[in-house]
C-alpha cells in the first residue's frame, strides 16, 4: 500500500494501485477527454490520446472520482476537462470536487501558503484555468483557522512535502 505524500499526484500510479484499467483511444473529433465504464468486469477509464499532461491528470482524477463514488456501470462523459465548463449537476460536479481535492488538497495548499492560481497550477500540475477555479475554493477556506480531523491526517501524511514547499 503506497501513501500519497507529495504533489503533483501521479495519476497513472494511483490508477494502477487501485487496479483501474486505462485504455487509450484516438478520435480528434471527440470533445470528451475521458470516460469511465466497466470492461470485462473491471473499472476502466477510456482516455483520449493527445491531451496535455495537466488535462490528462485532471481527466483521470475526475474519472477515478466517478469510479470510487459508485457511478461506474454508467458511462459519464467528461464534457470538458475544465471544471467551470461542466454543465451537468450531480455526478459530474461530485467527480469534479473529488478530482479537485485529490489533485489539489485544500488543507495542503493552505499549509503551503499558496498565494494564487499560478502557484496551485505549478504545485499540482494543473492547467492555469483549473488552478484559477480551485484558487476560489482555497481562498474561501483561508478564513477557517482550524482543520478537520481528516485534514489533520492528510497534513501529517504530507508533512515533509509541506515543509519543503512552503511558499511564504
Amino acid at each position: 500500500r503506497r501513501r500519497i505524500q507529495c504533489l503533483p499526484i501521479d495519476m497513472m500510479a494511483l490508477c494502477s494501485a487501485l487496479k483501474i484499467g486505462i485504455r487509450w483511444y484516438a478520435d480528434a473529433t471527440d470533445r470528451n477527454d475521458a470516460y469511465s465504464t466497466v470492461v470485462d468486469k473491471k473499472a476502466t477509464i477510456l482516455m483520449r490520446i493527445g491531451l496535455t499532461e495537466a488535462r490528462r491528470r485532471f481527466a483521470l482524477a475526475h474519472e477515478v472520482g466517478h469510479i470510487l463514488l459508485g457511478h461506474v456501470g454508467q458511462v459519464y462523459p467528461l464534457i470538458s476537462c475544465e471544471p467551470d465548463l461542466v454543465t451537468e449537476p450531480g455526478a459530474e460536479l461530485d467527480a469534479d470536487c473529488f478530482a479537485g481535492e485529490l489533485l489539489a488538497p485544500t488543507c495542503v495548499l493552505r499549509a503551503c501558503y499558496v498565494q494564487g492560481p499560478e502557484e496551485i497550477s505549478a504545485l499540482c500540475g494543473l492547467t492555469l484555468k483549473t488552478g484559477a477555479f480551485w484558487w476560489k475554493h482555497v481562498e474561501h477556506t483561508m478564513a477557517v483557522h482550524t482543520y478537520t480531523p481528516f485534514e489533520g491526517r492528510v497534513l501529517r501524511q504530507f508533512e515533509q512535502y509541506i515543509c519543503s514547499h512552503r511558499l511564504c
